[in-house]
């Protein structure tokens, strides 16, 4: 997760030893938006495009 840090540096990351998937929360204008994924690869693709990721759905 560190180069996903480094490609990232706004948000915050975190495995979730629970639920055993990769979770950030990146800052948008005017909220924050929480996105879930399965790898590493996966949460940097939620990543580039956080408002368009499906998972978990917008509130």
């Amino acid at each position: 997760m560190g180069l996903l840090r480094e490609q990232f540096p706004g948000a915050v990351l975190w495995f979730g030893h629970h639920t055993g998937r990769f979770w950030a929360l990146v800052r948008l204008p005017g909220f924050w938006r929480l996105v879930e994924a399965i790898t590493p690869e996966e949460l940097a693709l939620a990543l580039r495009e956080p408002w368009a990721w499906p998972w978990p759905p917008p509130r």
